[in-house]
């Protein structure tokens, strides 16, 4: 009889050595998956972080360009009825009917004045008759009435040039108002493509990190299992153990940190019970196996 029973402990043993082998295996696997896990968070917190970089800067642009389009707003339609205006000038001087009529036919005022010159002077050097003097000094009245006429025109352009300027000042701002919206509005648009692509890589981190997630609550679970199982095949070989002289003490190992913790239960403590409670099993392997 005692032959079968040191079958059975050798038998015991050697699911026990199992058993301690498959949990540590999986410790190892929770392990490596907690490192995994430690680097996504690391990555996603960082995505996330940019991401709302990318958005506050995306935001602060949006207002300018609200605030722009405004301004450009305001400007336009300051510009508007400053060409109405101009319209209703050119019509009450009748300027393009002016144009139509004399279109290739008057002289710049400059030709008119450099005509009357010559006729001045030849009147005062040179020899001229009583006809040719009078001539002269008709054909200079007229070229002064020219003048004249010119005069007037140009006061009339005056407020039209005046008001030409205003709208182009104002045209001017706008359009520099108009290209910094175009710009502001191009850098946003980049923006919101970085956005959406930092979207899609939180996105992944996230699908990662559940797998990961899943992973080790399946780990878990199955170390869970190979605890109980240990645990009920230790209370086993502690029944029959007391009728043997076994070995000193057995050996669980698991890793840590700094390296393989060994843990050492010794028989005689199991000697002392009467019955090894499941909790007993697993208060003598807790530190060694399970605990992280």
């Amino acid at each position: 009889m005692e032959g079968n029973e040191e079958i059975q402990i050798e038998k015991l043993k050697q699911e026990i050595t199992l058993l301690n082998s498959k949990l540590k295996q999986s410790y190892d696997e929770k392990e490596a998956k907690y490192v995994e896990k430690e680097e996504l968070d690391k990555k996603l917190a960082l995505a996330i972080k940019q991401a709302k970089e990318l958005k506050v800067k995306k935001e602060d642009i949006d207002t300018k360009v609200k605030e722009l389009k405004k301004t450009r707003e305001v400007f336009n339609k300051e510009i508007k009825p400053m060409f109405a205006q101009l319209s209703e000038l050119k019509k009450k001087f009748g300027l393009d009917v002016v144009k139509k009529e004399k279109k290739g036919k008057t002289q710049r005022p400059d030709e008119i004045k450099r005509q009357i010159d010559a006729l001045q002077y030849s009147i005062a050097t040179e020899a001229l008759s009583f006809e040719r003097e009078k001539s002269y000094m008709e054909r200079i009245k007229r070229l002064k009435a020219q003048l004249g006429e010119h005069a007037e025109e140009e006061e009339k352009y005056r407020e039209l040039k005046e008001l030409k300027s205003k709208i182009n000042t104002q045209k001017d701002k706008a359009d520099e108002v108009h290209a910094e919206v175009q710009k502001l509005a191009g850098e946003s648009t980049q923006i919101f493509k970085s956005l959406t692509a930092q979207s899609e890589i939180i996105a992944k981190f996230r699908k990662d990190k559940g797998a990961v997630q899943e992973i080790l609550k399946s780990i878990k679970a199955q170390m869970e299992t190979l605890s109980n199982q240990l645990a009920e095949t230790l209370a086993n070989w502690s029944k029959l153990a007391p009728k043997l002289e076994p070995p000193a003490a057995i050996t669980f190992e698991t890793p840590k940190t700094s390296g393989l913790l060994r843990r050492e239960v010794d028989i005689s403590s199991l000697k002392e019970k009467k019955k090894l409670r499941k909790e007993d099993i697993l208060a003598l392997q807790r530190d060694a196996i399970r605990r992280r």
